[in-house]
Formats: structure tokens, sequence, C-alpha cells
């Protein structure tokens, strides 16, 4: 294609782009690009089971959008007559140019049992019973404290194992949800990301182990409903109004949520410790430099903080969500 490629960025008539080349997983979508992110997806699923020649032309097909995005913009069609002309132009046949080149109706493998089974404790956590509640947060924590270790001790180092990466939330800016959700997940043995990509396009993404980012998919979904449920019941039954009361309200779930499961989480510093390390050579190997950005918290509404906190208890995990966007891997 003649592009002038050099440390993973991309030089195009005087502009400098990013250009970032992920696996993900997902029962039938073979490929991806991502303009808000730079990104070019290929199923991992095909890159077993199909030849070199079938991943060259699915490779074929994103660098198409690509060029096409970079030369007509984001406001033309999916496969329109621009996105036929780029093909052309490279001299690539229909077979690159479709939407599509093979159809699987085989799924990828379920969620391991350890996922299976630390989701099933934090529904059971959610139990009007105090006493049981307590009981299985902290057997969810046992559970993927020692599935985390166990890792660690097989692994050796992170580059035997697979990095994924998943976006769990997204919205059309920052917001306090967001960075709720943000503090939380980092108790789920993953490292979240804000990610602020192109247009108005904010998302919240989770780097780790496969399991764990699962986990942390489930748990962010699930709490997103959640802090929309207590806050209109909030509102209505306490007489909150306006953004500054929400966002305070939301900063005392994430509190109130954080403190519960901190309460019931017992362990070792110097496991913490390792699992620590190993989620920063992770995101090391995703984000290489990436920039830190300060979390603005507003005006301070103690009354609503405080109720927000008060209200973390009712949270309630005992939800059933949908999977909508597939697995990323990083490396192996």
């Amino acid at each position: 294609m003649s592009l002038n490629i050099k440390s993973k960025r991309l030089s195009y008539k005087g502009f400098s782009y990013p250009l970032n080349i992920v696996i993900f997983e997902d029962p039938s979508k073979l490929g991806f690009f991502n303009y808000a992110q730079f990104q070019i997806g290929i199923n991992k699923k095909f890159i077993f089971e199909q030849n070199e020649q079938v991943i060259k032309d699915i490779l074929r097909h994103e660098l198409a959008h690509l060029y096409t995005f970079l030369k007509y913009g984001v406001e033309v069609q999916a496969h329109g007559p621009e996105f036929q002309q780029v093909c052309q132009s490279f001299g690539w046949g229909k077979h690159i140019s479709k939407a599509t080149f093979i159809k699987s109706s085989e799924g990828l493998e379920n969620s391991s049992r350890m996922v299976q089974k630390v989701e099933k404790l934090l529904r059971l956590s959610s139990s009007n019973n105090e006493h049981e509640s307590r009981l299985a947060t902290a057997k969810a924590n046992e559970l993927m404290l020692k599935h985390n270790l166990q890792i660690l001790k097989e692994a050796g180092s992170l580059i035997e194992d697979e990095t994924y990466l998943k976006v769990v939330f997204e919205s059309k800016r920052a917001s306090s949800k967001l960075y709720a959700l943000y503090e939380i997940l980092q108790l789920f043995y993953v490292r979240p990301v804000i990610n602020r990509g192109l247009g108005k396009t904010t998302t919240l993404e989770v780097i780790g182990s496969k399991s764990n980012v699962e986990v942390a998919d489930y748990v962010s979904k699930v709490l997103s409903l959640e802090f929309d449920r207590l806050w209109i019941q909030a509102k209505k039954e306490f007489q909150l109004s306006g953004i500054n009361a929400k966002n305070n309200y939301f900063k005392g779930l994430q509190k109130g949520y954080i403190e519960t499961i901190q309460t019931s989480r017992k362990a070792p510093t110097q496991s913490l410790s390792l699992i620590k390390k190993d989620l920063s050579e992770r995101l090391q190997l995703v984000y290489p430099s990436l920039r830190r950005t300060s979390i603005h918290s507003g005006r301070q509404d103690f009354n609503a903080q405080c109720l927000g906190f008060e209200h973390a208890k009712k949270i309630s995990l005992n939800k059933g969500v949908q999977q909508k966007q597939g697995l990323r891997l990083i490396s192996k």
C-alpha cells in the first residue's frame, strides 16, 4: 500500500496517526476497524483455523477501511463507492471488498468455570441475609485471588500468558458513573483505562487475564444498571435533583461498594503486590506510553454522597447481562 509506518504510527499527507492491530474473540465477526481508536482487529478463531492467505485478505479488507477513513473521513458508507474505489486502486478483487469472507456458525468457548462461580457468588452477595451476603463476597474474593496466583505460578511471567482488553462501558463524554466504575473495577484484578477516542466517544476498557476481564465486564454492566435504578429511587424519595447531586450520589455508591469489597477481602500484601506488578506489565504491553488524566470531582454535596454510600448496601448483582462485544486478545 506504500504507506509510511514507523514505531506503530502511520504517516499520511503530513499527519501522524497511531495504528494498533489487536486480536479479539467473537462468534461470527471476522475483523473490524475502529476509527476512533485506530485499531484493526482480527478474530482469534480465524488465526488458528484459516490459512495465511485468508488472514492476509481480512487484513487487507480492514486496511481498506482505514485508508477510506483517512481519505474521505467518517461520513461515508461502510462498503460504499469510496471503499470500493480504494480496494480497486490497490488491485484488490471482490473477495477483498465484500463485507464477509467466511461464515461460521460455531461459537467460541464459554466462560471458564471460575468466571461462572464468581458471578454466582456475586449474585449471592446481594442477599438480604447479611451473613450470607458477606460470606459470598468473601468467597468470591478468595476464589479470584487463588485463581490469579495460580496463573502467575503456572505462567511464571506475563509473556507466557494471554492478555485481554475489553470495552466495558461507553458514553458520549466522561461521566461520574464512568469514573465510579473505573475505581471499583480496580478491585477485580484488572487495570481499567479511560480512553478518549476521536469525536465524542469515551470508553472504559479493562486489561487483564481472560477470566478477570470477563468478571469485570459482568460487574460493570450490572453496576451500571444498578446505579441508574438506585438514583431514580433516591431522586424520588429524597427530592434530589441536578447533575451535581447525581454525581455525588454516584460517588457515594462507589465508596460504599468499595468498602464492602475491601472489608470482605483477606489477601496477603505480598500476593496483592505480585498481582499488581503483573497488571502493570500487562498495561505497559497494551499502552506503552499511557498518559495519566486527573479526575475532576466537582462541587461537593455531602448529603447526596452520604445517601449513595448508605444505598450501596442495596446494590444487587443478581441480574443477567448479555454479552454484546467480544474480548480482544492483545498477546500470548
